[in-house]
């Protein structure tokens, strides 16, 4: 690790995500576990071992193994909750305190019945234990809530007592045995009883739009096997987020459990993102920044050098800036770049003042850019620009955050293949279509001949003919001879062989060493054997060549007897009367020979198109394959971002799909071309592609669907062709070139972005629909960044001033519920100003910065807990307290 490093991770960066186990039960105190290693000192070894940071054991209706926990993790350096499970007449119920005393104060209030025994229990109610939880300063979690001895078993429904209980300020969350549980009292709840008791909930509590009960996972571990893992047996529970383990963070965590709790199975197992920045020189000299892997807001006032540490930070995809503040009078002489890679690996990279950034722990391999998307200043308007002259400007956008990169590449390399085999069938279909012209060519030239053997010539035609086959046949082995040598002179096997022992003749190979020693070794005896064969072959090549010019020489040599005998014939028929022009016979036999030769090698195209009709089918049925995955993907990040949304946003529902295949020009000037369209006319083209498809027409031409065309409205009721338009367009679509031409032409998906707004005004709510291309600038900032921030990618999101063009209500509905959601999910770095993204964001760190007329400097650096730290930002974003203060006394806030 270099110094810089070093340095750098050695700052403050805020608070994390903590995994704890709040579920456990030890040896003698709960009566059912027969483990005797479960003693509490055991149970924080085991802790600690399983990286556990904050646990409690909580035993069935007894407390005696607590005060040994306590003392034990406070060794270990382990947060320890004092806690008790009680099995209530209504479920069992699990009690969290902030001391010793306070559980024990609790558990002395309760009436217990049976204890130490099998049917050991609470007869008091669970409503009135949660009133004790409450006064003594303590919170309430339902246990196994969806599993045996939980609430929502042991009394599934609506009933009056029950909702109490749910609405109980003391209770913070529900403990599930799975991630998947549908249960969740929320509007996500598969159950309209449960959806409403949650909504009930937040009416009687006060509580805000998202703050529903927090959803937890827990071991529930009765063994030392299963301290740590949940009912899969899978390292998978539950990480708290706070500045650092203790009761009150944990408490908070609860509260703001959309922005605090993670399930883990529902989040990556790591993550790449940026460790930090250093930097030397400019306006920002001796700063250093240690990133939150999570939600980091830089904020200051302007011209503080907010924006010179966003570009900064782009350095590191290694992407030019056209940014005016890169290598300006400003710009750091030397940039320090940290990055931890998703394997946990740390490199260190530098950048001097217009130099090249260089890896300084490998500067020959080590790697030099990294993935990171990036939001700049202005990234929506561009966005918007580009839509208006390409529909799919959305989309190609959306797909930079996306997995569908790879599936794109496989697309066009199976389109690519397929226009090759479309390209050589036409060339051996031309050779096909030229056999008929060929025989009859061939027919006319023969009947020619035998014109002359009637006219008495029939032995001169004869040897005429023999002399003419024979010389094609020569000039053949001429031909082949001389592609016998350059196959025998190729040096494709040497560099196979060559590349071969490259891939193993390296240092980097340590575990296959031996082996790879072994390899390197056998292909050396092959290029030795090989090179002993190439050396035998050249040599017989020789010989064959000397051989073969030899025998043609004395081929030719033995024609010269025969050519006398033709002359000797013809000097004969001539004295007997018959003039035949020999000239003529003789290129008339060798056109014979040349015809039949060519006949031969087209008649050869048959078997090879028949192949290549073949190949074509099933690299047409492979780029369909290939198009439909792009198009799955796109369509499942579609459903799952909106999904996402739906369940971060309240008055707005954005809905993302894609028509499959539903987008090409090509097709559609392909269309026009063979309708003989005007212009004008493009616009059917285009509803014919859109409305049926590409693969949806050549589905309707195969099987000659005239109503699929019939069908196709351009608005309700209204259709656009008729069943005569239908026919018509299926017989000229159908011509073998254009339909070659329509299954090679390139299509895409057709992104629809619909947003609806909810409007509460009169007795009953408005809604109001929009496409992506008619909202505001705003809006379309504001969906872009939800859509992105919903995504699977787990690369660090960089962001520069999203408020801009933003009013605060927007933020606060669309982008801020998002912006929680994502923690623990990717790294994210706004640059901003607006309080609602870094106070309401729930910030994991606030880097705050101050500048004078020469410098800047980062005055306060913490998470939103953090007191300097929310001071600091307070006095930026607010105003000063007093501002804030005031501003809620005139909206008569209280």
């Amino acid at each position: 690790m270099s110094d810089a490093l070093s340095q750098c991770i050695d700052l403050e960066s805020g608070s994390r995500f903590y995994r704890g186990d709040l579920h456990i039960h030890s040896h003698s105190a709960s009566h059912d576990v027969t483990d005797i290693e479960m003693t509490p000192q055991a149970i924080v070894a085991t802790a600690v071992r399983e990286n556990l940071s904050i646990i409690a054991i909580a035993d069935h209706n007894e407390i005696t193994n607590i005060q040994a926990a306590l003392k034990a993790g406070s060794d270990a350096g382990i947060l320890v909750i004092p806690a008790v499970e009680l099995s209530t007449p209504e479920g069992h119920l699990l009690c969290y305190f902030p001391t010793y005393e306070a559980l024990a104060s609790f558990h002395g209030r309760l009436e217990l019945a049976d204890r130490g025994l099998p049917n050991s229990r609470c007869r008091t109610s669970m409503h009135a234990c949660l009133e004790i939880i409450k006064a003594l300063g303590g919170f309430g979690i339902l246990a196994h809530v969806d599993g045996g001895n939980g609430l929502e078993t042991n009394d599934p429904g609506g009933s009056p007592h029950k909702v109490d209980i749910i609405c109980h300020p003391a209770l913070l969350a529900i403990e599930l045995k799975n991630a998947a549980s549908v249960v969740r009292y929320s509007p996500e709840d598969v159950d309209p009883v449960r959806t409403q008791i949650g909504k009930e909930r937040t009416a009687r509590l006060g509580l805000g739009e998202r703050q529903y009960l927090a959803r937890v996972l827990n071991s529930d571990s009765h063994t030392l096997n299963a301290l740590g893992r949940n009912a899969a047996q899978d390292r998978r529970l539950t990480r708290y987020k706070m500045a650092k383990p203790s009761f009150g963070g944990l408490q908070l965590a609860l509260e703001e459990g959309d922005s605090r709790i993670r399930l883990e199975d529902e989040i990556p197992t790591s993550t790449p993102f940026i460790l930090g920045v250093s930097i030397g020189g400019g306006f920002l000299n001796n700063q250093s920044i240690h990133f939150n892997s999570n939600l980091n807001c830089i904020i200051g006032g302007r011209g503080t050098g907010k924006s010179t540490t966003f570009e900064a930070v782009r350095c590191l995809t290694g992407s030019p800036s056209d940014a005016d503040v890169v290598d300006s009078e400003v710009w750091p002489q030397r940039l320090d770049l940290f990055w931890q890679d998703e394997a946990g690996e740390m490199h260190t990279l530098s950048r001097p003042m217009r130099g090249d950034l260089v890896n300084i722990d490998n500067p020959l391999d080590g790697p030099i850019a990294f993935e990171i998307d990036c939001f700049g200043q202005g990234e929506a308007a561009r966005v918007r620009e580009q839509a208006k002259g390409d529909p799919l400007a959305l989309m190609k956008y959306l797909d930079t955050f996306t997995h569908v990169g790879e599936a794109i590449q496989e697309e066009q390399a199976e389109l690519d293949n397929l226009l090759k085999i479309r390209g050589d069938i036409i060339k051996a279909r031309k050779n096909v279509d030229a056999i008929p012209q060929t025989q009859r060519a061939l027919t006319v030239l023969q009947q020619q001949l035998q014109a002359f053997e009637a006219a008495k010539g029939s032995e001169i035609i004869k040897l005429q003919r023999s002399l003419a086959t024979e010389k094609a046949l020569k000039t053949s082995l001429q031909e082949k001879l001389k592609e016998l040598k350059l196959l025998i002179e190729s040096d494709n096997l040497n560099e196979s062989l060559t590349a071969l022992r490259t891939l193993v003749d390296t240092d980097g190979i340590e575990t296959g060493k031996a082996e790879a020693a072994e390899i390197i070794a056998q292909i050396d005896v092959f290029s030795e054997a090989a090179n002993l064969a190439k050396t035998a072959i050249k040599s017989a090549y020789t010989q064959l060549h000397k051989t073969t010019l030899a025998a043609i020489e004395n081929w030719t040599a033995k024609e010269q007897p025969i050519r006398n005998e033709v002359e000797e014939k013809r000097k004969q028929l001539e004295q007997n009367g018959v003039k035949l022009d020999m000239s003529h016979i003789t290129k008339l036999a060798s056109d014979e020979a040349t015809h039949q030769k060519t006949l031969i090698n087209l008649r050869a195209w048959e078997p090879h198109l028949k192949a290549l009709h073949k190949d074509y089918s099933e690299a047409l049925a492979r780029r369909w394959t290939a198009r439909r995955k792009v198009s799955s993907l796109r369509q499942a990040y579609a459903i799952k971002a909106s999904k996402a949304l739906a369940e971060v946003l309240s008055d707005l529902q954005v809905k993302l799909q894609y028509i499959d295949s539903g987008y090409s020009e090509e097709a559609v000037s392909i269309i026009a071309t063979a309708m003989t369209w005007r212009t004008s006319n493009y616009v059917k083209a285009r509803a014919i592609v859109e409305k049926l498809t590409i693969p949806g027409l050549l589905n309707a031409i195969t099987k000659t669907q005239y109503s699929s065309i019939s069908d196709i409205e351009i608005e309700k009721n209204v259709k656009l062709f008729t069943t005569g338009d239908a026919k018509d367009i299926i017989a000229q679509l159908g011509d073998q070139s254009v339909r070659a031409a329509l299954e090679t032409c390139h299509v895409d998906d057709l992104p629809k972005l619909m947003v609806t707004r909810r409007i509460d005004e009169g007795p009953s709510p408005k809604y109001i629909q929009r496409d992506f291309s008619r909202l505001s600038l705003g809006q379309q900032q504001s969906v872009l960044l939800a859509l992105i921030l919903s995504s699977d990618s787990k690369r660090p999101l960089i962001i520069d001033q999203p408020e801009d063009n933003l009013d605060s209500e927007f933020i606060f509905h669309t982008f801020v519920p998002v912006l929680r959601r994502a923690k623990e999910r990717r790294q994210v770095i706004i640059v901003t100003h607006n309080a609602n993204i870094a106070v309401l964001g729930d910030a994991e760190q606030l880097i705050v910065f101050k500048s004078n007329s020469e410098t800047s400097k980062i005055v306060a650096r913490g998470s939103i807990d953090d007191i300097n730290a929310r001071d600091a930002a307070c006095k930026i974003l607010e105003g000063a307290k007093e501002a804030f203060t005031r501003r809620a006394r005139i909206y008569g806030i209280s």
